[in-house]
């Protein structure tokens, strides 16, 4: 199994009025994601493997609330993780690829569903793609 891919904490839970996402975008930039009905809560992070292991290093976090910028903030933070993949049948009957990770990611989630791997069409990435666009020249500049 691969981590490409959108995956959802709310994949568990019929009509959730929030999630929290992992992006992992095939490259080593990727996006960790809050949002509710009224905000979204940004993480770009930088995904690298070696020998050693793998790391999350955090580039920087951004708020919105209704679409405008509210809060940006560079941030340091390199973290080791490690992480399981299985598949899982959901409230649904419906069979989902799983990513479980050794420590939460967002709040307490250390669990998501596989929303989908078509980060083409994804409704969300292309929410954080647009948000991002909102955000200072300097930041962008590490993305």
């Amino acid at each position: 199994m691969d981590t490409l891919g959108i995956w959802s904490s709310g994949r568990f839970f019929y009509a959730c009025f929030e999630d929290s996402v992992v992006v992992f975008r095939g490259t080593d930039i990727g996006y960790i994601m809050f949002f509710n009905l009224v905000c979204e809560d940004i993480i770009v992070f930088k995904h690298r493997k070696d020998a050693d292991g793998e790391y999350i290093s955090t580039r920087f976090e951004c708020s919105f609330e209704d679409g405008k910028l509210t809060h940006i903030e560079r941030v340091k933070q390199e973290e080791k993780f490690t992480y399981k993949q299985y598949e899982e049948e959901i409230y649904t009957g419906e069979v989902v690829e799983v990513i479980e990770f050794d420590k939460p990611v967002m709040m307490d989630d250390s669990r998501f569903g596989l929303e989908t791997r078509d980060l083409e069409s994804s409704r969300i990435l292309l929410t954080i793609q647009k948000r991002l666009q909102l955000i200072p020249e300097e930041y962008r500049a590490l993305l």
